[in-house]
Order: C-alpha cells, then structure tokens, then sequence
C-alpha cells in the first residue's frame, strides 16, 4: 500500500472514530439514574383525604417497576404497580405509581424524592404551557416559547405546591385530522368551541385525532416533549396539582391524560379506577371526571374538570350543575380553610364579543364573559359561597376579576405559560357587568407565571379568630415582577 493511500485510509479511519464519539457524547444514554421521570401529584381517596402519589415514566414498555425505599433503608421499601397502558404503540413506556407514606422520606437510587408537605402557604401557578408547533419552536431554549425558563423559574422559588390549569400539549393536539378514507380535513371535538358562534353543540359526527383512521394520534413524543421535558426541575421540587385542560380531552390528548397526570387510582379505595377515554366510536365518547377536593393547610383546593363545557353557550349543563352540587357538599366536608376553585375554563373570563357567544352589543364593542354553562351550573347550586379564589387558564392572557362588595369570588386567569398569547381584553382596566353584577377587570398579555402566596392574620384578638388572606405576584420569564394582586381593591392587580 502507498503512502498516501496509507495516509488517507488512515485519515478515514480518524474521521470516523470522532464523529463516533461526538455521536456518543451528544446521545450519552441514560444512566439508571436518569432513565426514571418521577413526579408527585396530590389526589383524594375514597374516604375523602388528600393524598399524595408518587408516579414514575420508564423509557420503554413492560419495565418493572422501580423500588423506592423509605429512609433509604434497604428493608423499608415501598411496592410500585403499572398503570394501564392507553395504547402502547404510541405510549412506548412504563408510568408506575405508589402512594407516598405520610410523614416519610422516599428514596430512588440513593436519590432522595419530593418529600410532599401538605401546605400551601406559598403556590405556583401555571396555564396553557404547552408549544403550538406551528407558531413556536418547541425546544427547550426557545426564544418564543417560555415554558421551561417559566417552571425552572418556579422551581427557585421553592414552592410548597404547583397548580397547573391544564392545556400541556399543544403540538400534539392538532384542531383538524385527516381520517383514512376521507378526502379532507375533519374537525376535532372541542366541547362545541368549534361551531357556529353560541351554538354549542357537537357539529355532527364526533371527530377525535384518536378516532379509527386518523394519522395523528395522542403519543408519548409530545407529552414528553411539550411538559415532562421543560418541566423536569418544577417537577423534581414539589407535589403538583393537575387540571385538565380542553386540549386534554379523549378528541385530543386525553389518552395521556388519564394515564400520565389524572389523579384518579385504584391505589385509592375499593371503588376507585384508573379513568381512560372510551372508543372514539362509542356512541358517549365524552368522559367526565367527579371534581375532588384536597385540604393543604391553609387552602382546601377544589378540583374541577370544565373540558366539555363551551364557551359561549350551554352544553352538558345537567353534568355541571351534578358535578357542582357534588363539589360543594366536598368542600363543606373539609376543614375549615381558604377554598380555591381550580379549573380550566374561566367562570368569569372576559372576551371579545365576536370570539364569545351572542351576549351583549356588537356595535359597540360589547364584552362577553364565559362560561355561560359554568355560570348557570353556579346559579343552580351556588358553587361560589363556598369559594373565596377562582383560578383557571383557558384564554392565553392573564386576567383578573374583582366584583364590587365581593358578591362573587375574585377570578385569576393564568394561560400565560408557553402557548402563543391572544392579546389583551380588555386592552385597559374597566369596570364591567358580568352577570349583572359590577365587576373590575384588567390584564396583561405577557409570558408569566403566577406566585401565590397565602398567610394567616388575626380577625379579632378576643375571640382569636384569624383569617387567611392571599396576595400574588405576575412573574416573567427573567423573573421580573409584572403585576402584583392585592385583594380588596377593585383593580385587583396593578404593576409593581
């Protein structure tokens, strides 16, 4: 062989070893350590009492489940068990749960876990987080979208507990799906958001990505990527609690819903299941999940799933006005505290006219507030005397709502955390009615997160009564303070 032959298998050969390591160092696999996703939500048994469960994501399918051990001692271990996989060709891993031991410290490869509190003296809020692929780049270090600066923000801030108001996976939830067979488009089920203004009805047959045919169904790729990916230092640093959001629902990604992040186990009584979204071609494929309510220290937290409830007019409101009846009668069986209602879509969200049912006067610009289906669910029941907060997502912008003489609960609205943002309603702060009561109502359509913070002060000294009182702060994603929230005051949050 010649030298330059030599040479140049030599330099082959070189060139071929580096692009072999850079491949390797650039695709290191996971060690045992990291090949484990490990979160903890918060749940209510069938007695009643809040929970916690520690739930793990192994990278492939039929894994066993993971060991995790009490104190770290080897004979104090706590058994695991799989969840049911939805559909295992397009959710190609394990998700293992336990219930967390109260009062004990849990371990995972010499690891040591969340260790759950029970408090929520200091909250971190979240909304509609998830990457709308055709709008934004959906990597972690994008520069329009902010989930994970958001939650890696959050995480610094320690908190005791993070609520999340739904809508985590947008890139994977498309509005329209072809089907086999069929020449074009068909429209997605979104709870009748999608049909003639104020209809809200299903448009004729219902339609689902998940649906026999369909090209684009829920998986684990998008999950991972749009929340467990960008969220993994908020979910390593405290319990969460998960609403389910319309994005989540069994036309779209409700499939890793209720496998992934709905509460609902059959670790947790008897007469308890794991929830799944019926066939797409059942002739009820919508499902609705009870609401449940948690006691964390200062807050009781109520737990509502609003997806199949539309925006601008009345849908399934025999099923809400149940569910609402049903929340109430949890919240008065808990202990006293400062009650929180936690769902997706706003009771009291104000929109344009033109986007929200056929309320008000077009002509001059007139508002609409939805959900009318929450609101007359709330008429029929009167969810909200037991309410002091009300804190959704839905509508990608922040917004609050004050009512005068405090007749209804203040309404926060956090959908600010990664989906691209719908512009500011109103553009100023005004004083509105919103049903047939004065409101105040302003916002701000930046990326942020919302800073929750609950403390006691004392009511009366002689009968040493003391109540809890909140305040919280708008946070963007250089952690800059946008808005403050201070209740009392009719312009319920303002600029620092």
């Amino acid at each position: 062989m010649t030298f330059k032959k030599t040479a140049l298998l030599l330099l082959i050969i070189l060139i071929i070893t580096l692009l072999s390591v850079a491949f390797f160092i650039d695709h290191e696999p996971p060690t045992s350590n990291n090949q484990i996703t490990s979160y903890v939500l918060y749940a209510q048994d069938q007695e009643g009492d809040t929970i916690a469960l520690l739930r793990t994501i192994q990278p492939s399918l039929n894994m066993s489940c993971p060991i995790p051990l009490i104190d770290n001692i080897s004979t104090n271990k706590v058994v695991m068990q799989a969840r049911q996989n939805p559909a295992p060709s397009d959710f190609p891993i394990t998700v293992c749960e336990a219930i967390y031991p109260k009062d004990a410290q849990l371990y995972l490869n010499d690891k040591a876990l969340i260790k759950p509190s029970y408090q929520s003296e200091h909250i971190a809020v979240l909304g509609d987080s998830g990457c709308k692929s055709s709008k934004q780049t959906c990597t972690l270090n994008s520069d329009n979208w902010f989930f994970n600066a958001l939650a890696n923000n959050a995480a610094k801030d320690s908190p005791e507990v993070v609520l999340h108001m739904g809508d985590y996976n947008y890139s994977g939830t498309p509005g329209s799906v072809h089907l086999l067979g069929q020449k074009d488009k068909v429209q997605v089920y979104d709870a009748g958001d999608n049909t003639t203004q104020g209809m809200c009805k299903i448009p004729g047959p219902y339609y689902g990505q998940n649906s026999q045919g369909s090209e684009f169904k829920d998986s684990w790729k998008h999950w991972q990527q749009d929340f467990f990916n960008p969220a993994q230092n908020l979910l390593s640093s405290a319990p969460w609690v998960f609403a389910r959001g319309n994005h989540e629902l069994c036309s779209r990604a409700g499939p890793g819903w209720f496998y992934l992040l709905d509460s609902n186990s059959p670790l947790l009584g008897k007469y308890q299941k794991q929830l799944s979204c019926p066939a797409a071609n059942n002739s009820s494929p919508m499902i609705f999940s009870q609401p449940y309510g948690l006691n964390l220290g200062k807050a009781n937290i109520l737990v509502l799933d609003s997806t199949n409830a539309c925006d601008s007019g009345l849908l399934n409101l025999e099923q809400y006005q149940n569910q609402f009846l049903l929340g109430k009668q949890m919240l008065q069986r808990l202990p006293a505290g400062f009650n929180i209602l936690q769902t997706h879509r706003p009771m009291f969200g104000i929109d344009k006219l033109a986007k929200v049912g056929s309320c008000g006067n077009p002509q001059k610009g007139e508002h609409c507030s939805m959900s009318q289906t929450l609101q007359q669910a709330n008429a029929l029941t009167g969810l909200t005397d037991e309410i002091k907060l009300i804190i959704s997502g839905h509508m990608h912008r922040f917004q609050s709502t004050h009512f005068a003489e405090n007749i209804l609960p203040d309404q926060l609205v956090v959908g600010t955390s990664g989906v691209s943002l719908a512009g500011n309603f109103p553009t100023k702060p005004a004083k509105l009615k919103v049903e047939k009561n004065n409101a105040y109502v302003n916002g701000i359509s930046q990326y942020a997160y919302l800073k929750l913070d609950l403390s006691t002060g004392t009511v009366s000294e002689e009968m040493e009564t003391e109540k809890v009182k909140w305040h919280a702060s708008l946070i963007n994603p250089q952690a800059e303070t946008l808005l403050v929230c201070q209740p009392g005051r009719a312009q319920l949050c303002k600029a620092p």
